[in-house]
C-alpha cells in the first residue's frame, strides 16, 4: 500500500514520538534512579548478633582481677532488656536477654534500648518554617508579621531549667509531603522520582517506625492528613483522616484534628499520639494562595499557638508520677518548609528548613553532656544559647531509641545526641565528690554511657542494613567505600575493649589518686567512643546520599545518544523535503520497508542468544547473555530502536522508489542541488540561529535557568529589533513592527503589576482587589471592567470581526467557531463579574446561585470548547479540498482548521490561567497578529522579482523563511509559558487551576485540568497556530498556480518538523546539562526539574503535533470532481 505525503508525515510524527519517548525513558533510568526497598524488618530477635553492644556485666580476667564484677563501677546500661515482656520480644531476644537483663520495671521493657519515655504526642504542623518557631531577634531586619506568632514555643524554651528544646529541622528534597512522611517514618532517602506519588501515595513496603511500633505491641493513633492512610492503611490503633486534597478552606482539617486531638489526650487507649494540621500548606488556602505574609497565615499561626498552649498545660497536669501522662515527650515539627510565596518543592534553604520543638515531662534536672561533644550550631540565640540543626534523617532513629523499639532496617539515621540527653532518665542522679578532685557527676556521665551504648547498637544496625543492600542490590555500595565505613566501626568497637580495661584497673584500685586519673580516663574514652560511632554514622549518611544519587552513566549516554539522533532524523527528514520536486524524496519522509524489516529483523538475534543460553553457559558469552535474558525487553526496546535509526539515516533514494529509479535518474543527475538545503541566508535565519543558540546553551547555568523568563523576553525584544529592520527596510507595516515591540515588552510584565499580585488562584483576589476594590464597589466595577470585560471584548472583535471578515476564515465552520467562543468569552465575563461583586463586602449571594457560577459556569466552558474541537474535527473529515484544486484553497482549510482548534481551546485556558487570563490574552493576541503581518514582509522581501510558476514553486520552496518564522513561533510560546506565571520547578505549578469548577479531588480529572493550564499556552495554541503562521508567511494565497494540496502538506510538515527540531535542541541541551551537573549543588533543586519540566513538555509536544497532523492530513473524505 503506498501512502500518501500527509500519512507518511503522520507515521515520521509516531515514529519520533517514539524515539523521543526510548531516549527519555533510557536518561531517567540512569539519572533518576529509585534506592532498592528491601522488605526485610527488624525484629527484636536480631540482637543476637550484636552481642558487643549487650555485654552489661564485666567480669576481669587477669590474676589480680580475678572474679571482680565491674557492675558496681560501671553504670546501668541503656540496653537493659526485660526477661518477662508480655508483649512484643520474641524468643530469641529473650534468651538474650537472659542472665544480662537487669529487671527495673515494666515501663523499662523494651526490645533493643531501654525506654525512656512512655508516650509521645507528635503534632505535625505542614510546611512550617523555621522563622516560625525561632525568635526575630536571630533574624536579620525588622520582625516580620509572621515572627513570633508560636510564642509558646520560645517561652517554654526561656525557662529556667526548662527541658524544652527548639532545633532547626533539615529536610532532603523533593520538600513535599509524601517524602518527607516517608523519610521521617524510614530513615531513609526517598529518591528524586518518588516525587510524582504526591497525589497517589502507595503503602510504605519497607520497614519504618510505624510499623515497629505496631509490632511490638505500641498502640498510634493518627488524625488529620490522609496521606498516613495511604501510606500506613493498616498500621494505626485507631485513625480520623481527613481529605488534605477536598477541602477549599483554612479550618476543615484543623478543626477536624483539634476536635479529636483532647479527647484522646484524655484517654488512655495509646502509646503514640499523631496530629498532622494542613493549615497553612494546602494549595488553595493560605499557604498556596496568599503566601506566608497573608493576615490569614498570622490568624493560622495564632490558632496553633493557642492550641499548643493548650496541649502543654493538659501534660504538665497530667505529668505528675503515676499521672496518665508521666514521661510523656510532647514533638511539634514541620515535614518541610515554603517559600514566601506559599510554594515548596524544591531543594531552596526556604523549603527544605523547618523546625523541631520537643518537650519532655520529666521532671528531674541533670547537667547535660552534650556540652563536650561537637555539635552543630545553626543559630546562636543569646537568650537561650545554641540552635542545633537535626537532619529529619536521624528523626526515625531517635524516636525508635526513646520508645524502646527496633530501629528500621533501612534507617541510615543516628540518635541524636541533645535529643537524648532532653529525654534520658537518669540510672543516678547523685552527685560523687572526690577529696581534692573536681567534681565527678556520676549522672552526666552515666547519660553519656547510655548514649554511648544506644549509638553503638545503632551503628551496627546501619552496618548491617549496607551488608544487606550491597548484597541484592543491583548498584550496592561500592566495596571500596563500605571498607572505610568498616574502618570507622572498628575503631568504636576498639575503644570498648579499652574502656573495659580501664574498669578493670578501676575496680583493682584503691588508691584515690590511681581512681581519680582512671576515671578521667573512662570518661575520655567513652566521649572518645561517642565520637567515633557519630563519625560512623556521619559517613555512613554520606555514603547513602552519594549512592542514591549513584548515576547511571552507561544508560544516560544511551538516552542522551537517542536524543541526539532525534534532532539529527528530524535534519534529515527536513533534507528530503527540501527536494519537493522530486517525489522519491518525499517517499523518503518515512520509508516504510527499510524501517520494518531492519527493526524486526534486529530482534532475532537477540532472542537466539536467550534461547541458547543452556549452551553458552561455559562459554566468554555467558556474563552478556545473562544480562541480556534479565533485561530482555530492555535490550530488544533498544536494539530495535538503534536499528530502526540507522535504517532511516542510511535508507537511499533507490528505495524509496524503486520502481521509477531509472526514468528519475537523468533528473537526479542533471539536479547538481540534489542534496543541498536550498537556503536562502539573510538576517533573521542568521538571527533566529543566534537566538536558538544563546537560550540553549544558557541552560548549563543554573542562574540562567532560574532567569529563563528574562532571557526569552530578552530575546524576544532583540527579534523584535530585526523585524523593525525589516519593515523600515520594506517601508511596510513600521505600525505593526513597533506594536510588535511594546507587546513584546508588555505581555511579560503583566503578572508584576499591583493589581495581581499575589495572584495565586482563579478565585483570590490581588492585591488591590483584597486591599481596596472588596471595600469600594466602585473601584471593584471599574477593576474588573478594565483587567476582563475589555480584554474579552477586544479578543472576541478580533477572533469574531477581524478574522471572521477574512476570506480563508468564512464558511459555517467559522460561524460555529464564533458562536461558542463568543459564548465562552461571555461566560468568563460573568463568572467574573459575579465573583469580583460577591469579594465586596455590601453584596452577598445565595448559596445555591454560587454554586452554579463556580461550578457549572466553568464546566460549560468546558463543554463548550471540547464541542468547537469535535466540530472542527467533524468539519475537516467532510470537507477537506478535493485533488486539483488551488494550492490557496488547501491552505484556507489548514488555516481554518489550526485557527478554529486554537480560539476552542482559548475559552478554558483564559479560564485557568485566573484573573490575569483576559488581560493577558488580549496582548498576546495583539502580539500575535502583528506577528502574523509581519511575517509577509520578512518572506517577501528580497523576492519581489519572482514571477511565473517557477518563481513561484522556487518561493515555496525555501526552507528559511519555515525555520525563522518556526524560530521566533518557539520563542512566542515561550515567553507565554513564563508569562502567565510558569517556572520550570514544582512550585510553579498551579495546583489550584485543577479545582477551577470542581470541589471533590479527582485524579484524573484534576490532572488534565493542571495539564492544560500548564502546557495550554505554551503548547496546545502553539502548535495548532503553527500551520497559520506558516502558510501566510508563505503567501501562497497569491499564487496563481494550480496544484494539489501536497505543496501545503509539505510546508506545514517542515514547519512542524523546524518546531520540533528547535524543541529537541532545547531537550538535547537541558539533558546534556543536567547530566554535567549532576554532582552541582543544586541539580535536584534547579536542573532536575528543569530537566523533567523540558522533556516533559517536549513529549507533549509530539503528542500534539501528531493531534495536529492527523486532524490536518487524516481526517478527511476527498470529494468527486465535479461535472
Amino acid at each position: 500500500m503506498t501512502l500518501s505525503l500527509g500519512q507518511r508525515s503522520l507515521c515520521l510524527f509516531v515514529y519520533l514520538l517514539i524515539l523521543d519517548g526510548v531516549a527519555i525513558f533510557f536518561f531517567t533510568r540512569g539519572f533518576l534512579l529509585t534506592r532498592t526497598e528491601l522488605s526485610v524488618f527488624s525484629e527484636c530477635s536480631d540482637v543476637s548478633n550484636c552481642s558487643s553492644c549487650f555485654e552489661q556485666s564485666f567480669k576481669c580476667d587477669t590474676e589480680e582481677q580475678q572474679g571482680v564484677d565491674l557492675t558496681d563501677d560501671r553504670p546501668t546500661s541503656a540496653l537493659v532488656i526485660d526477661s518477662q515482656r508480655t508483649h512484643g520480644l520474641d524468643e530469641g531476644a529473650k534468651n538474650v536477654a537472659a542472665g544480662t537483663s537487669k529487671q527495673v520495671n515494666d515501663f523499662n521493657e523494651g526490645c533493643w534500648t531501654r525506654p525512656a519515655i512512655k508516650k509521645a504526642v507528635i503534632l505535625i504542623i505542614d510546611a512550617l518554617r523555621f522563622d516560625f518557631v525561632a525568635h526575630s531577634r536571630n533574624f536579620n531586619g525588622e520582625p516580620k508579621p509572621w515572627m513570633d506568632k508560636l510564642s509558646i514555643l520560645q517561652r517554654l524554651v526561656e525557662e529556667q531549667d526548662s527541658t524544652a528544646r527548639i532545633f532547626k529541622f533539615i529536610a532532603d528534597p523533593p520538600t513535599t509531603t509524601l517524602q518527607r512522611l516517608k523519610g521521617i517514618t524510614t530513615g531513609g532517602l526517598p529518591t528524586f522520582i518518588d516525587i510524582g506519588h504526591s497525589f497517589g501515595a502507595p503503602a510504605i513496603a519497607e520497614d519504618n517506625l510505624i510499623s515497629q511500633l505496631q509490632r511490638t505491641g505500641k498502640r498510634v493513633v493518627m488524625m488529620g492528613d490522609d496521606t498516613w492512610m495511604q501510606l500506613f492503611p493498616t498500621q494505626f490503633s485507631m485513625a480520623y483522616p481527613f481529605p488534605s486534597l477536598n477541602v477549599k478552606d483554612l479550618h476543615t482539617v484543623d478543626d477536624g484534628v483539634v476536635r479529636e486531638l483532647f479527647p484522646a489526650l484524655h484517654r488512655n487507649d495509646w502509646d503514640v499520639l499523631i496530629g498532622h494540621f494542613l493549615g497553612v500548606v494546602l494549595s488553595y488556602i493560605p499557604g498556596h494562595i496568599f503566601g506566608v505574609e497573608s493576615p490569614l497565615m498570622v490568624e493560622k499561626l495564632q490558632q496553633y499557638n493557642d492550641v499548643i498552649e493548650n496541649v502543654v498545660t493538659l501534660l504538665k497536669n497530667m505529668s505528675e508520677p503515676g499521672g496518665l501522662l508521666e514521661d510523656t515527650l510532647l514533638i511539634v515539627m514541620g515535614d518541610h518548609g515554603q517559600t514566601l510565596n506559599g510554594d515548596h518543592g524544591g531543594g531552596t534553604p526556604e523549603e527544605v528548613e523547618t523546625a523541631l520543638f520537643a518537650l519532655s515531662t520529666h521532671h528531674n534536672s541533670r547537667s547535660s553532656f552534650t556540652n563536650s561533644l561537637k555539635s552543630s550550631c545553626e543559630v546562636e540565640d543569646p537568650v537561650i544559647g545554641c540552635i542545633s540543626s537535626i537532619p529529619q534523617l536521624d528523626f526515625s532513629a531517635s524516636m525508635s531509641s526513646f520508645l524502646g523499639v527496633p530501629f528500621p532496617f533501612g534507617s541510615v539515621g543516628q540518635v541524636n545526641a541533645e535529643l537524648f540527653d532532653l529525654v534520658a532518665r537518669d540510672a543516678v542522679s547523685t552527685v560523687t565528690n572526690v577529696e581534692g578532685d573536681a567534681e565527678w557527676s556520676q549522672a552526666t556521665f552515666t547519660s553519656m554511657e547510655h548514649y554511648k551504648e544506644v549509638l553503638c547498637i545503632n551503628s551496627w544496625q546501619v552496618k548491617r542494613y549496607f551488608e544487606a543492600y550491597s548484597a541484592v542490590a543491583i548498584t550496592g555500595f561500592p566495596p571500596q567505600d563500605l571498607a572505610q565505613l568498616e574502618d570507622l566501626y572498628s575503631i568504636g568497637q576498639n575503644i570498648n575493649t579499652t574502656e573495659r580495661d580501664l574498669f578493670c584497673s578501676l575496680a583493682s584500685t584503691t588508691d584515690e589518686t590511681s581512681r581519680k586519673a582512671t576515671r578521667q580516663r573512662i570518661v575520655d574514652e567513652v566521649q572518645k567512643q561517642v565520637e567515633a560511632y557519630r563519625e560512623y554514622l556521619k559517613a555512613a549518611a554520606s555514603l547513602a546520599r552519594s549512592q542514591w544519587t549513584q548515576f547511571g552513566i552507561e544508560w544516560m549516554v544511551v538516552g542522551l545518544s537517542f536524543l541526539i539522533t532525534s534532532v539529527v532524523i528530524r535534519a534529515a527528514a527536513l533534507r528530503r523535503l527540501s527536494q519537493s520536486g522530486k517525489q522519491r524524496w518525499e517517499a523518503g519522509l518515512f520509508p516504510t520497508k527499510p524501517l520494518l524489516i531492519n527493526s524486526i529483523g534486529s530482534s532475532y538475534p537477540i532472542i537466539m542468544l536467550v534461547v541458547l543460553h543452556p549452551l553458552l553457559t561455559r562459554t566468554p558469552l555467558q556474563p552478556v547473555v545473562t544480562y541480556i535474558r534479565d533485561n530482555l525487553s530492555i535490550v530488544i526496546l533498544c536494539v530495535t530502536v538503534a536499528a530502526s535509526v540507522i535504517a532511516y539515516i542510511t535508507s537511499s533514494p533507490r528505495s524509496f522508489s524503486e520502481k521509477n529509479y531509472r526514468t528519475l535518474a537523468n533528473e537526479q543527475t542533471s539536479d547538481q542541488r540534489k542534496w543541498s538545503w536550498d537556503m536562502e541566508v539573510d538576517l533573521r535565519s542568521v538571527a533566529a540561529t543566534v537566538f536558538v543558540m544563546l537560550h540553549a546553551f544558557s541552560l548549563f547555568s543554573n542562574s540562567y535557568i532560574v532567569a529563563e523568563g528574562f532571557v526569552i523576553n530578552y530575546l524576544m525584544a532583540s527579534s523584535s529589533i530585526v523585524y523593525l529592520r525589516y519593515s523600515v527596510k520594506a517601508r511596510s507595516k513600521i505600525v505593526q513592527a513597533l506594536c510588535f515591540m511594546a507587546l513584546v515588552w508588555a505581555v511579560p510584565r503583566v503578572q508584576t503589576l499591583a493589581l495581581f499580585k499575589g495572584i495565586k488562584a482563579v478565585d483570590s483576589p490581588g492585591f488591590l482587589y483584597s486591599t481596596f476594590a472588596s471595600r469600594y464597589l466602585p473601584l471593584q466595577v471599574i477593576l474588573t471592567c478594565t483587567t476582563v470585560l475589555l480584554p474579552l471584548l477586544v479578543v472576541t472583535w478580533i477572533i469574531r470581526w477581524r478574522l471572521g471578515k477574512s476570506h480563508h476564515c468564512a464558511g459555517r465552520l467559522w460561524k460555529t467557531v464564533r458562536s461558542g467562543v463568543s459564548i465562552s468569552y461571555f461566560l468568563i465575563g460573568v463568572y467574573w463579574i459575579i465573583m469580583d461583586l460577591t469579594n465586596s463586602e455590601p453584596i452577598t449571594m445565595h448559596d445555591d446561585m454560587m454554586r452554579f457560577v463556580r461550578l457549572d459556569i466553568p464546566r460549560t466552558i468546558y463543554m463548550i470548547s471540547v464541542i468547537v474541537v469535535l466540530a472542527t474535527i467533524t468539519a475537516v473529515i467532510y470537507s477537506w479540498a478535493r485533488p486539483g484544486l488551488e494550492v490557496a484553497a488547501s491552505a484556507n482549510l489548514l488555516i481554518k482548521t489550526g485557527a478554529s482548534v486554537a480560539a476552542g481551546c482559548s475559552g478554558t485556558i483564559i479560564l485557568l490561567m485566573g484573573r490575569r487570563g483576559p488581560l493577558i490574552a488580549m496582548l498576546a493576541i495583539l502580539e500575535v497578529w502583528c506577528f502574523l503581518e509581519l511575517q509577509a514582509v520578512t518572506t517577501t522581501s528580497g523576492s519581489t522579482e519572482l514571477s511565473g510558476a517557477d518563481d513561484e514553486r522556487k518561493r515555496v520552496d525555501k526552507i528559511v523563511p519555515s525555520f525563522g518564522a518556526t524560530a521566533d513561533w518557539s520563542l512566542v510560546a515561550s515567553q507565554l509559558f513564563f508569562s502567565t506565571g510558569h517556572s520550570c520547578a514544582f512550585d510553579g505549578l498551579h495546583f489550584s487551576a485543577a479545582f477551577i469548577g470542581f470541589d471533590d479531588f479527582g485524579f484524573y480529572q484534576q490532572g488534565i485540568l493542571l495539564a492544560v493550564e500548564t502546557f495550554g499556552a505554551s503548547h496546545v495554541l502553539p502548535v495548532f497556530g503553527l500551520p497559520v503562521i506558516i502558510l501566510c508567511g508563505h503567501n501562497l494565497f497569491r499564487s496563481h498556480g494550480r496544484d494539489d494540496e501536497r505543496m501545503v502538506i509539505l510546508e506545514v510538515t517542515k514547519g512542524y518538523l523546524w518546531f520540533g527540531t528547535l524543541q529537541a535542541i532545547i531537550a538535547v541541551i537541558t539533558t546534556a546539562s543536567v547530566c554535567i551537573q549532576r554532582r552541582h549543588l543544586m541539580v535536584w533543586g534547579i536542573f532536575a526539574p528543569k530537566f523533567v519540566f523540558d522533556v516533559v513538555g517536549f513529549l507533549v509536544l509530539d503528542v500534539l503535533v501528531i493531534l495536529a497532523t492527523a486532524i490536518f492530513f487524516i481526517f478527511r473524505r476527498p470529494k468527486q470532481h465535479e461535472a
